[in-house]
């Protein structure tokens, strides 16, 4: 018998312990197809919005293996989509930063103001790689350190902003935040 998902929003973590879940993939198309700049998920509470953005993470981002991906996605919709053409189109294509306010709910200011610099933190130790290639010119380096070790230096304000140009420099693609 198959258990329900209750309190886990992380789709591999769902796919890994065969949890029932629908099958929302054809969202996936949706997303690609769609030539908006912006795709703004809005639903309900408890309406499995980390969970759709925590599989375009996993369906899309260049730094997932692809027996990841297809241990995830093979007997899904999307998977038979195009006999197999769409997933080889856009799976695995893009640089991506996923950021889940999951934990930020019922804290004060200043609770919310050292969550949020953990979470970017976090992104940027993601994507250390960059820094590991001589990439980033000295002053760039500096401050993805600063924001690496959760510097109270740091410009926090547009890291995420930055992280997103420095991937799209590296990479020449288009970044997809989430």
């Amino acid at each position: 018998l198959r258990r329900y998902p209750i309190g886990e929003s992380d789709y591999k973590e769902i796919k890994i312990q065969n949890f029932f879940a629908f099958d929302k993939t054809l969202f996936l198309k949706h997303f690609f197809d769609d030539s908006a700049k912006v795709t703004l998920l809005l639903r309900p509470r408890r309406f499995a919005k980390t969970t759709t953005m925590s599989m375009l993470k996993y369906f899309s981002d260049m730094n997932e293996p692809q027996s990841s991906r297809e241990m995830m996605f093979k007997d899904t919709k999307i998977w038979s989509e195009q006999g197999g053409q769409y997933v080889r189109d856009h799976g695995g294509q893009y640089p991506v930063i996923f950021i889940t306010f999951n934990e930020c709910s019922n804290i004060n200011w200043e609770g919310l103001k050292k969550r949020l610099i953990v979470l970017i933190s976090d992104v940027y130790k993601h994507h250390r790689y960059l820094m590991e290639k001589d990439f980033l010119a000295e002053d760039e380096k500096l401050e993805f350190k600063r924001i690496l070790n959760a510097s109270p230096e740091a410009d926090y304000e547009g890291a995420l902003r930055k992280l997103s140009e420095y991937l799209y420099r590296y990479y020449n693609k288009k970044v997809i935040i989430l």
